[in-house]
């Protein structure tokens, strides 16, 4: 089994001794193990993209044209976004990635997203960054990267990635971050590729529109349906 860390552990013990091996993963992507209990990707490119993420200086904020907040129900986070460019087209609390869905207003093929994760204790931004880019990069008939970065939004440190979805067509923007130590929040923009170079200012506006701000939490209501009442008691004609 691999792991986001770069370490590994066998399923069995039939691998035996060994320096190196290479192997594929469950999504055709071929890596590198070593008897030390690391691995890489075989791929320099892949490696490179794993090990180098670019740390943007660039402080970015949402366009003064978001005049719009949208909060969040689950976590401490939210979105300023333009109503004259996105309407929102469901809201769901009860969803966790699929919380808030958006469309564009003049591009019907421009959708967006907000929602958020659980995440394990003590993860920090890098070690999500980390998780991200192993299951994106072990899928590449899936996924295909384009561009990664740490930039700050807002005031706050996020993981930035383009990538282009093979199924859909679609070149897809996110900023990721982490506005509590339970949840990671993820801001997503989508277009099909051939028009991404027309709307890329409108997606990067929307997904950098993404704050931490107190918010009213979603609470569960969960149906219990009461206890059949007991069948009245009878009681036995006397002979």
């Amino acid at each position: 089994m691999l792991f986001s860390n770069k370490t590994w552990e066998p399923a069995s013990e039939e691998l035996g001794k060994f320096s190196t091996l290479e192997a594929y993963t469950a999504g055709d992507q071929k890596v590198i193990i070593s008897s030390e209990h690391t691995w890489k990707f075989k791929n320099k490119e892949t490696e490179s993209l794993y090990e180098n993420t670019v740390i943007n200086k660039k402080k970015f904020t949402a366009a003064k044209a978001a005049s719009s907040l949208a909060h969040s129900k689950r976590v401490d986070a939210g979105f300023y976004y333009d109503p004259k460019k996105w309407i929102i087209l469901e809201e769901q609390p009860q969803s966790h990635l699929g919380e808030i869905l958006l469309q564009g207003f003049a591009n019907k093929e421009l959708y967006a997203s907000f929602g958020s994760s659980e995440l394990d204790e003590g993860t920090t931004l890098r070690n999500l960054k980390d998780q991200l880019l192993t299951d994106f990069l072990m899928n590449p008939s899936y996924y295909k990267i384009k561009k990664t970065e740490l930039r700050t939004v807002n005031g706050i440190e996020m993981f930035y990635i383009m990538f282009y979805a093979k199924k859909s067509g679609e070149v897809v923007l996110q900023n990721y971050f982490i506005p509590d130590t339970r949840y990671f929040s993820v801001i997503s923009a989508r277009i099909p590729e051939k028009k991404f170079a027309s709307y890329e200012k409108d997606m990067q506006d929307f997904i950098n529109g993404m704050v931490a701000i107190k918010t009213e939490k979603y609470v569960e209501r969960i149906n219990v349906q009461a206890p059949a009442p007991p069948p009245p008691l009878t009681t036995e004609k006397s002979r």
